[in-house]
């Protein structure tokens, strides 16, 4: 059940993007002018001296679907004091551009043979240099109908490495000159001489009769960072269906120069995945996994997108809060500036929610993020806007510019303190995660937050509400 609410998230993530940005409910009309008694018979008051409990989980990768979307991530991040390590691998297959492919013109001949995937981004430290090498996959089984997950690595042909680069996200934002034509920003690995030949030999033979027959013989590449060496500070993101991701073979004949055929990744038939591996191992944030030493909690939290780090958030005998009418409900949540903050930014999304039960092993909407689940739209977020979690940079009490997250309970916190059974609500606690508010499952951030035990940036909920006489 978990899981498939996670999943259901990612689904509804470009609506997410939308709401963020467009107007939404606001506190004003939570409950209605009509809900409101006159001021001759209330007594508004504020709160936020509530007992806030904080933990740091693990969050295993076993469940995160690594094959959702097309964007894909690669590269190594080692030098995080805080977080530790993350290494993320792509795999894909490459198709060919037409049935029945042969090479135009007499005994074709190898000039240069190259791998290019369309390159969409990065986190971390753009001008830190990235080493990838492309290998072939030697897992027959691999295919573009089994679903994968982030965990998962694939056996390649590591004796026979078919291609190296060493460049910086920085030097790959500006469109790149092709034989004298502008194309989109891309990271090229030039391939062996040796492959090229094998390659262009499958001419007019059965490898080359369809997608099919062709992933019998290249059965798809993995682009692998080297992740060993010192100082390796960012992960690309790569876009797979793109018309610029695909093998090009550049040849000549004895009639004809500066030939070139076109090898495309085609999202129809061609297979991928997406390996994203964490090693918390020495790091800040590995001390305070899942930490009880203290009753009232930890008083840092670590947040990293899946797979990765989430935090559980308590408050205790909150449903035994007065009954009133809850104007406002807010948990204020604020970064706390670490090792590498700088480097590794904060998200820009984060996203709660509530525990259906007091196991805390199933996930559940907050009424007040307006969850629809319908069979034709699938799961909407009608209400993100109002919701809250978007960043946004404050000055915090040391002069500091910090990230600050805003969330609204106020819905909830009104169904639980209601004496109305139809509302159902109850208090079992809440996940507090980073949002991949794209829906692409890429590296959107990790962050250190204040928690309920701390004495400055403390997590807390804020309630403003009308005590009725």
């Amino acid at each position: 059940m978990m899981n498939q609410m996670i999943g259901r998230l990612s689904a509804a993530g470009l609506l997410a993007v939308m709401l963020y940005a467009s107007a939404g409910c606001n506190e004003a009309t939570v409950l209605g002018q009509n809900l409101v008694p006159g001021s001759d018979l209330v007594n508004t008051q504020q709160t936020d001296t509530f007992t806030v409990q904080t933990r740091t989980f693990y969050r295993p990768d076993d469940s995160v679907i690594a094959n959702y979307q097309t964007e894909t991530s690669a590269g190594a991040i080692n030098s995080d004091p805080t977080f530790g390590k993350t290494t993320a691998i792509t795999y894909a297959q490459i198709g060919l551009s037409s049935p029945a492919f042969t090479f135009s013109g007499p005994s074709p001949i190898l000039d240069s043979i190259v791998l290019a995937v369309a390159y969409s981004g990065y986190y971390g430290d753009s001008m830190a240099a990235q080493k990838f090498t492309a290998y072939r996959i030697t897992d027959p089984a691999f295919n573009d109908t089994t679903l994968y997950y982030k965990h998962q690595q694939f056996p390649v042909d590591g004796a026979n490495p078919l291609g190296t680069v060493s460049v910086s996200a920085h030097a790959l934002a500006d469109s790149v000159s092709i034989n004298g034509t502008m194309e989109a920003p891309q990271l090229r690995i030039r391939l062996s001489t040796a492959f090229g030949n094998d390659l262009m030999q499958q001419s007019g033979a059965a490898a080359f009769t369809n997608d099919s027959a062709f992933h019998s013989w290249l059965n798809g590449l993995a682009i692998i960072p080297d992740s060993t060496t010192g100082g390796r500070k960012s992960i690309f993101y790569l876009q797979l269906n793109s018309a610029y991701t695909g093998i090009s073979v550049y040849y000549h004949t004895s009639t004809a120069d500066s030939l070139e055929a076109f090898f495309p990744f085609n999202a129809s038939t061609c297979g991928f995945s997406n390996y994203v591996h964490r090693n918390y191992t020495g790091s800040v944030a590995s001390q305070h996994f899942a930490d009880t030493t203290s009753s009232k909690g930890d008083s840092l939290i670590y947040l990293q997108n899946k797979p990765g780090l989430f935090a559980n958030i308590d408050i205790p005998y909150l449903q035994d809060f007065p009954n009133a009418i809850i104007n406002k409900a807010e948990l204020v949540i604020t970064q706390v500036p670490d090792a590498g903050s700088d480097v590794y930014t904060a998200p820009d999304y984060l996203f709660l929610w509530q525990y259906k039960g007091s196991a805390q092993d199933t996930l559940g909407y907050i009424y007040d993020v307006g969850a629809s689940i319908s069979q034709l739209y699938g799961t909407q977020l009608t209400n993100l806007a109002y919701f809250g979690g978007a960043k946004k940079i404050i000055t915090n009490e040391a002069g500091q510019r910090v990230a600050q997250y805003r969330i609204s309970i106020t819905r909830y916190l009104q169904h639980l303190i209601s004496a109305n059974p139809l509302y159902k609500e109850a208090n079992h606690g809440f996940r507090l995660v980073v949002l991949d508010a794209s829906g692409s499952s890429r590296d959107v951030g990790r962050v250190v937050l204040g928690g309920g035990n701390r004495s400055g940036s403390t997590l807390k909920l804020q309630v403003v509400y009308t005590k009725i006489k």
